[in-house]
């Protein structure tokens, strides 16, 4: 019985963990396209960009400039960053591309609410276990502790929670 009680606060987290908000996205609302070069001026810098121009050849990079008459850009060039100036009568279409939020934020939250109990279950159990001198708990839930730092560290090293990207059409040239 008393090793019941000291397993209580490990159970509560672990079954609070599967509690993750449930909440429909909203959709996006698509922007008419313009046919105005002053979108393209309203662009600041680092925007990243995708450049389609006339001859079908697709140009991708980061905003440096923009003036009445060209746009410049930073373009990864396989090792290098090459700064390109592109006449804006070259100019088809420029779509901007940005972060529109996390891959799946639904996802994201369980795992993180799930890391966080852990983490939680795990102290609150080391901390029973060492006011009892119970060797087994103190296992169980260093085990679970540790664990819950080690996953947390690991997916923050590796990107987690991965960024959702959008292509926004900003200019078609008329």
């Amino acid at each position: 019985m008393r090793n019941m009680r000291a397993v209580i606060p490990i159970a509560i987290a672990v079954g609070l963990s599967g509690c993750a908000t449930h909440r429909l996205q909203q959709p996006s609302v698509a922007e008419p396209v313009s046919t105005e070069w002053s979108t393209v001026l309203a662009l600041g810098p680092q925007t990243s960009v995708v450049i389609a121009l006339d001859d079908r050849d697709v140009r991708k990079g980061r905003v440096c400039d923009v003036s009445d008459a060209t746009l410049c850009i930073w373009e990864y060039d396989g090792s290098v960053f090459v700064r390109r100036s592109i006449a804006r009568a070259e100019i088809a279409r420029v779509t901007v591309h940005e972060e529109v939020g996390p891959m799946n934020p639904r996802r994201d939250r369980f795992i993180g609410a799930s890391l966080g109990s852990a983490f939680v279950g795990g102290l609150a159990g080391l901390i029973v276990a060492t006011v009892q001198r119970n060797k087994t708990l103190s296992g169980a839930s260093a085990a679970m502790f540790f664990g819950s730092i080690i996953t947390a560290a690991e997916m923050e090293k590796r990107g987690y929670p991965r960024p959702k990207y959008e292509d926004r059409v900003v200019y078609v040239r008329p």
